[in-house]
């Protein structure tokens, strides 16, 4: 659920901190508005990786429609949802139908659909791939650049914009963003669910009731989708970048590396007083593991982690970072792959460049 002052919600309280190392804030009042932004159970408001991964699990086919993705955890539907689940997994057994039935190289083109549409996390890019693993599927991340190419981004949910996941499901949820795909040629609408009915089926049933939240197909907030992936010599092949909340300057750059193995370790950030110049952002060994499209069965701790500079420094309000702590987004992700992978062999201060083709190729 959203926080329960105004809009407040977990970018509030990493805002909150910003100010609090700055000197600006004190102890109290960044638990104020930690206890304010994060009141209760459930996952994060905005589309971060929880939200992200629940909503594609219902696109996917593999949870019950309509609501699985956006349904509160306060909710009284969240219950009756869990209880018809367990009495339709009974149905799943006597039908025989299996996973693999449902979860097709269709299902994940279906999911990379909405993913651009929602304007989803990066991790998708980390649990897809996974997930086709382990269910026989060979995913190519090429999907994500072609998904995003023909799939106009209509959400802006946090951390991207000012709505949240509550807007969403009163708005029509998962299958209410679906609707504006349906009929385009754009979803395989005949790819099974878990509930019987074919996705097309389930669209049908649901609409879009907010045109604010979720935006017409004809009036997107991009015509892109939200996800992008880039290459470059530390990610020969590919990182990821949430295009839907970076500038378009992002989608290339070069710079200098700033190299370290962790976040006790790291550097401290330059000042950077001008709100418009370029900021870099620091990475850490944790973090380029968490954000790993580049391998996603990965189990090898990874090698020191190279930063790259970022294009641009990035506020939400005033009571934001000062600019000795600058808040900085990563304009983009990726993972070293192994111990001794690309990143791993970076030394401080080597510039590194990153491009999506067809942006390089435009320039």
């Amino acid at each position: 659920m959203p926080g329960g002052s105004g809009d407040m919600d977990l970018n509030s309280v990493f805002e909150a901190v910003g100010a609090y190392k700055a000197a600006r804030w004190t102890t109290r009042a960044v638990n104020a508005v930690e206890s304010a932004a994060c009141p209760g159970c459930g996952s994060c408001s905005g589309m971060f990786t929880a939200n992200s991964m629940n909503c594609i699990t219902e696109v996917i086919g593999m949870a019950l429609p309509p609501g699985n993705g956006t349904i509160a955890a306060v909710d009284a539907a969240r219950i009756r949802l869990a209880k018809k689940t367990g009495m339709r997994i009974v149905e799943l057994v006597r039908e025989g139908l299996t996973p693999e039935k449902i979860m097709t190289e269709s299902a994940f083109r279906n999911a990379l659909c909405l993913d651009m549409a929602l304007g989803c996390s990066t991790n998708t890019v980390l649990h897809l791939p996974a997930i086709a693993h382990e269910a026989g599927i060979d995913f190519d991340l090429n999907w994500v650049n072609e998904a995003s190419a023909k799939v106009p981004n209509l959400c802006h949910l946090a951390p991207a914009g000012h709505h949240h996941v509550i807007d969403l499901h009163l708005a029509g949820g998962v299958m209410g963003v679906l609707s504006e795909l349906k009929g385009r040629g754009l979803l395989d609408e005949n790819a099974l669910t878990v509930s019987g009915m074919t996705l097309g089926e389930e669209i049908s049933l649901s609409g879009n009731y907010n045109h604010e939240v979720i935006r017409p197909f004809d009036e997107p907030y991009s015509p892109t989708g939200g996800l992008m992936i880039l290459r470059g010599n530390l990610a020969p092949d590919g990182a990821v970048v949430k295009r839907s909340a970076v500038a378009k300057e992002m989608l290339v750059h070069e710079g200098p590396a700033r190299v370290f193995n962790s976040e006790r370790t790291r550097p401290s950030p330059p000042s950077m007083p001008d709100r418009s110049s370029r900021a870099t952002w620091w990475s850490s060994a944790m973090r380029a593991r968490r954000a790993a499209p580049a391998c996603a069965k990965c189990s090898a701790r990874p090698a020191p982690s190279a930063a790259w500079g970022l294009t641009r420094k990035w506020r939400s309000s005033p009571t934001a970072a000062s600019p000795a702590q600058p808040a900085a987004r990563p304009s983009a992700t990726f993972h070293p792959r192994a111990s001794g992978g690309m990143i791993g062999l970076i030394e401080g201060g080597r510039r590194h460049r990153h491009r999506h083709p067809r942006a390089a190729s435009s320039n």
